[in-house]
């Protein structure tokens, strides 16, 4: 089984904040060494599609639990809790539940956030498809000060396929109660995107919307909870031609 194509959104948010005394925030990469941070990721995907003139229905969810701890500066280990996978088409059912087994997986960061390196995972595992998850959190805060208000553009990993990524909007809206209100938008318009671990490998086309919401602990600056939906319409071009496709999927995240 291709862990990368089942790995969910790993929405981490591993960047702290700092607050001047005009209301202005700082990001800063301050993982605590020693500390252990755990999170449950879940994943929900409908996907509608024709095939031979009918219509055909498949289903998705996702549930992964993980960990990960600071092992040096710029290096993160990795660790997967419990992993399971329920999908349901038409003509076929399956289900999978099971402990991944990577311990010496690391990440090494940059300074901007973009994943450098990612080894541990196994030569089987689609590596470019986890780094993308990675820096579906880790791409997400400005590298100057903000305040309530402002907005700023990274790329973020789409939903449906983390080896894709979209420029997308953040804003600030609020601070309250020590929790920062980040708000996420983006336009999606592929023409043409290739798909390169999917079962079903072509040309995809799409059109639509992602958005969604983070909360991000102030002081520390950790991931409360979050989450991102894409709902989005094209096709999928493949040697047996062109195939209708409409995509709904959430992603949420939270700390345990």
């Amino acid at each position: 089984m291709d862990f990368g194509r089942l790995f969910p959104a790993f929405c981490l948010a591993l960047v702290c904040w700092s607050c001047t005394p005009s209301s202005w925030f700082a990001p800063a990469f301050r993982p605590q060494p020693g500390a252990v941070y755990h999170y449950t990721v879940s994943e929900l995907t409908h996907a509608l599609t024709t095939e031979r003139g009918q219509r055909v229905n498949r289903d998705e969810h996702v549930r992964l639990a993980f960990h990960y701890r600071l092992a040096s500066p710029g290096t993160l280990t990795v660790g997967f809790d419990a992993f399971s996978f329920h999908e349901k088409g038409e003509k076929r059912e399956k289900n999978v539940e099971l402990t991944p087994d990577f311990p010496d997986a690391r990440c090494v960061l940059g300074s901007d956030g973009r994943v450098n390196a990612l080894t541990g995972l196994g030569v089987a595992q689609d590596q470019g498809y986890v780094a993308g998850l990675l820096e579906k959190g880790w791409g997400h805060f400005p590298t100057n000060h903000i305040k309530v208000g402002d907005s700023w553009t990274a790329l973020d990993s789409l939903n449906a396929d983390p080896h894709i990524s979209v420029p997308t909007t953040y804003t600030l809206i609020k601070v309250r109660d020590g929790v920062l209100y980040i708000k996420a938008e983006a336009d999606v318009h592929l023409a043409g995107e290739g798909l390169k671990g999917a079962s079903h490998p072509g040309l995809l086309t799409l059109v639509g919307r992602q958005h969604g919401m983070l909360h991000v602990d102030a002081a520390t600056g950790l991931l409360l909870d979050g989450q991102t939906v894409l709902q989005a319409q094209g096709a999928l071009k493949t040697g047996g031609g062109n195939i209708p496709l409409h995509i709904e999927s959430t992603c949420s995240v939270s700390a345990a």
